[in-house]
């Protein structure tokens, strides 16, 4: 088999495309159970001290979305998680697509969110050479999973960036998106999320008020927002920049960035997560294929108005694809797709075979828990290694039983 990746049927999102490198949902303002006390044991990992994951029964679970992938066509599954490790899959297809003309037409690394009203929305990219938008963000929006539009479908919403000409407020914009967004969140009332253009990661805005819905149009701001409440729908304004250098990490230099996952603390903290590519590799084209994968890693800023951000600094090397939630005890999680093997063997072909590991933040200040690998029960990828694992780890937080048993009753 071909080395897919994932994220779609054909290529993933790459911004070198473009010159460049390749959420929460609704309920992670609330959080309704305290952390459990655990026995941390701190061991060194690199130069970041991270502790040891010791495994808790949640009083629910988190829903895990996942990607099957095959030379036929890609599929979204789901499953749940009471420890944020062994997942019990459905074992039904959400969705399921097939390739569309290659890079015409594209559904690029789903997203799946629960709004705050129970809602599901679906985000994507769409194919640099899609005729119904080029590396326009695709959305749509159903009661249930099951129900969400085919990624054929002409009801999905294609949303392109908003001209200077248009509106005098906006810049130019080569593309809306290019690669991964964040989930859908709600703050104050209103929806967001976090995506990338131009290798820098931007916060929209994509409702005033409503639970639903999604601007027709992205205004990427010439001068950033300096208040949240002020931003109109389509706003989109940039958050961290391209060239930013992770803080922490030894010989990060500047980065082009892609990739979002947001999550919140309990004490309201958001935590940004987003994949960072060396700038200097990306401009020169010397890094391709395993190089490139185990160049990337994945990156932290926190806020606590999601416009201004602390510096960068990595959580997880030879790292791509994050997305996050937060459990059910109040912690931050962050899947990722983990290349780690591919890279250790020097093995361009273990990259088909990369697992989805989880890390979580422990405490207060952030302090990060020794990666796990999802193991997903009964699923024959897990044993089979003809087969490409799983990719995009899409973890929702669901606000309690009552989430779950509606979830439940939406499986195909």
């Amino acid at each position: 088999m071909g080395l897919l990746l994932g994220c779609v049927a054909t290529a993933c999102a790459d911004d070198t495309r473009a010159g460049e490198s390749e959420a929460t949902n609704g309920d992670t303002t609330e959080v309704e159970s305290e952390v459990e006390s655990e026995s941390e044991v701190e061991v060194e990992s690199g130069s970041e001290v991270e502790s040891e994951v010791e495994t808790t029964t949640w009083p629910y679970p988190l829903a895990l979305f996942y990607q099957t992938v095959a030379q036929t066509g890609n599929e979204v599954r789901v499953g749940w998680t009471y420890d944020g490790e062994t997942i019990v899959s459905s074992g039904d297809t959400t969705f399921a697509w097939v390739v569309l003309g290659g890079q015409t037409q594209t559904y690029g690394d789903p997203v799946l969110s629960r709004l705050a009203n129970g809602t599901w929305a679906a985000t994507a990219w769409s194919g640099r050479n899609d005729p119904r938008g080029a590396s326009y963000l695709m959305y749509q929006e159903a009661s249930c999973p099951k129900d969400l539009p085919a990624p054929s479908a002409a009801s999905i919403k294609f949303i392109g960036p908003q001209t200077p000409t248009a509106d005098a407020l906006c810049k130019e914009a080569m593309m809306t998106i290019g690669g991964k967004s964040s989930q859908v969140f709600d703050v104050d009332g209103s929806n967001y999320l976090f995506l990338n253009s131009g290798s820098s990661i931007y916060l929209v805005r994509m409702t005033n008020g409503a639970s639903t819905g999604a601007p027709d149009a992205i205004c990427f701001l010439k001068t950033p927002a300096t208040d949240l409440a002020a931003m109109r729908v389509g706003d989109a304004t940039e958050v961290i920049a391209r060239g930013v250098s992770g803080a922490i990490a030894e010989g990060d230099g500047p980065l082009v960035l892609s990739d979002a996952g947001i999550a919140r603390r309990k004490d309201g903290t958001w935590v940004l997560f987003v994949k960072g590519f060396s700038k200097a590799l990306a401009e020169t084209n010397s890094c391709r294929d395993l190089c490139e994968l185990c160049n990337r890693g994945v990156y932290r800023a926190t806020s606590s108005d999601l416009l201004h951000w602390s510096a960068l600094d990595r959580v997880a090397w030879r790292a791509s694809i994050p997305e996050a939630s937060v459990d059910p005890l109040g912690r931050p999680w962050l899947y990722y797709q983990d290349f780690g093997a591919a890279c250790d063997a020097n093995d361009h072909r273990l990259a088909n075979r990369a697992a989805i590991s989880g890390i979580r933040e422990e405490d207060d200040v952030g302090t990060m828990s020794t990666p796990i690998h999802v193991y997903i029960e009964g699923a024959s990828f897990e044993t089979n290694t003809q087969e490409h694992y799983p990719t995009n780890g899409n973890p929702v937080r669901l606000s309690g039983p009552e989430a779950l048993s509606a979830l439940e009753s939406c499986t195909p």
